[in-house]
């Protein structure tokens, strides 16, 4: 069994990982947090090794029976869930279960970043620190956040020794959906949802990843709020992003006020997708990014962040029609 956690990455890195042992001939299974899927159907099949992304909330019932996956794979580890969780503490208590009951013959691939983390409760298991710079080939994947999710499959294709030639898989794989992904070029104008961003973590490495590519960046973002830190969410807006256009919703209300005004083409947060991006594109010129990174939860306007990225789509699909 290979388990696959962290805050940020659990579902590109469990697709990396499925796309290699696939290329591998390895049957393998796949479940747990991925949408779309149903782990429950899983126990009619045979395979050799089940690949689960498990949410901290999953991996707090391995706490109950003292269970760790064969294979645990930490992506990272930041600030989320807040709204639910006491504390950080508690919140990391629950990731941990995914090498906490680990033996001698497993094995732990984590990210360096979380050493210390690591060390203070040393597993049995063996383990396996990446970084970005572990994987040095080229990849398909924007962002040096990627390059780390890359080089988190490449450990575990290591450890199961997986043929050279399933390995360029990694290389090759082009993404998942709603994850930075680059819906549509109108106008010139490239479009990217990035609606499974729902943390301010996860909207700063969108925002880092396309400054390298594009001199303007349009910025649609805002929901409601996880009661995480959004200090350095802001700083990033405010140094790397030309245009802001905000949606409704309690983390709208929070940073809205400390935004650059000079940035912002609507003073009050907006309520309508199809408004939002018909105005962001108005301010678009040719070589410029719209990105759709809201930083925040969906609740707000949405049933969730996929309702959230399908609308969005749906709008820029439409938009697109009528040019």
């Amino acid at each position: 069994i290979i388990g696959v956690t962290g805050t940020r990455g659990k579902t590109t890195t469990t697709m990396l990982i499925y796309e290699m042992l696939k290329r591998d001939k390895r049957q393998v299974l796949m479940g747990g947090n991925i949408p779309g899927s149903s782990t429950l159907s899983l126990l009619e099949k045979t395979c050799d090794i089940v690949l689960l992304e498990l949410s901290s909330w999953q991996l707090s019932g391995l706490h109950r029976i003292g269970k760790s996956p064969h294979i645990a794979v930490f992506t990272n580890f930041f600030p989320d869930h807040l709204n639910f969780y006491p504390s950080m503490d508690e919140y990391l208590f629950d990731k941990q279960a995914i090498y906490r009951y680990q033996n001698a013959t497993d094995h732990l691939v984590t990210n360096k970043s979380l050493q210390k983390i690591i060390e203070k409760n040393l597993p049995q298991s063996h383990v396996h620190y990446f970084s970005q710079s572990t994987f040095t080939k080229e990849i398909a994947l924007l962002g040096n956040h990627n390059r780390e999710n890359v080089a988190a499959a490449y450990a575990v294709g290591e450890i199961l020794h997986v043929s050279q030639q399933s390995l360029s898989a990694l290389s090759e794989f082009k993404g998942v959906s709603y994850r930075l992904e680059n819906i549509a070029t109108i106008d010139g104008v490239d479009v990217y949802n990035d609606t499974t961003s729902t943390t301010p973590i996860a909207g700063i490495r969108a925002m880092q990843t396309l400054s390298e590519r594009y001199k303007r960046i349009i910025l649609i973002a805002g929901g409601n709020s996880k009661d995480l830190p959004v200090e350095e969410w802001l700083r990033t807006v405010n140094a790397m992003v030309s245009t802001i256009l905000c949606i409704e919703g309690t983390f709208t209300d929070i940073v809205l006020p400390k935004l650059d005004n000079n940035k912002l083409l609507a003073k009050v947060p907006l309520t309508n997708l199809e408004n939002v991006f018909s105005l962001a594109m108005k301010h678009a010129k040719r070589g410029d990014a719209i990105l759709f990174s809201p930083s925040a939860t969906s609740f707000a306007m949405f049933k969730n962040e996929f309702d959230r990225g399908e609308q969005f789509n749906k709008v820029v699909q439409e938009y697109a029609k009528s040019r």
